[in-house]
Parts: structure tokens; sequence; C-alpha cells
């Protein structure tokens, strides 16, 4: 029985050596050891600007006001209501239920 714990502590030794690793080698390509070999990346290209997108409010279709004060119906399947209470008449709202279908407020 007293063996057991002297095998044991062997492994464990063995095994937590061979995990321990040794320096990669140095990589000097040809450079003397202390100087530093000098790179030179080309210039990244400056991204262009992005246009503008304008939007003509008059394309877009109108919503249906409805006897509530700052709310209207939306002109997209399934005729929300919509609460536009923050925007004037003409602007343009997006419907919650149909992301990127905009319409413009009566």
């Amino acid at each position: 029985m007293k063996l057991f714990p002297a095998i044991l502590s062997g492994a464990l030794t063995c095994a937590f050596v061979s995990c321990q690793q040794s320096p990669p080698p140095s990589q000097n390509n040809g450079v003397p050891a202390g100087q530093a070999e000098i790179v030179t990346l080309p210039p990244t290209p400056t991204p262009e600007p992005t246009k503008r997108i304008t939007r003509n409010p008059n394309t877009y279709p109108l919503a249906v006001p409805t006897p509530e004060a700052g709310i209207v119906l939306s002109p997209y399947r399934p005729y929300n209501k919509v609460r536009v209470t923050k925007l004037k008449s003409g602007d343009l709202a997006e419907d919650p239920d149909n992301r990127g279908m905009i319409f413009r407020v009566p």
C-alpha cells in the first residue's frame, strides 16, 4: 500500500516535467544580433466617402390619420397604429413591424 503514493508522485512529476515548453528558437533571418530589421508597409488606401442619400418624401405612401391625436395607421400590412407625436406633417417614419418600410406622416 505504501508503494502506490510513491508511484503516483513519480508519475505526476514526469507528467509535469513533460508539459513544460522550451522557448522557441530565435529567428534572426540573417540580421546581426542587436539590430532591428526595418520593414516598410505600403500605404493603406483611404476609403471614399459614402454618398449621402437624399429621399424624396413624395415617393413614399401617406399614412392614414386616426381620431386619436399623434396616432396614424401604417399604409403597410398589418396596418398597425403608429405613434408619431414627435413628428410633424410630411416627415418620414418607419413602420415598426415592417423594418425598412417608410411612410409619410399626414
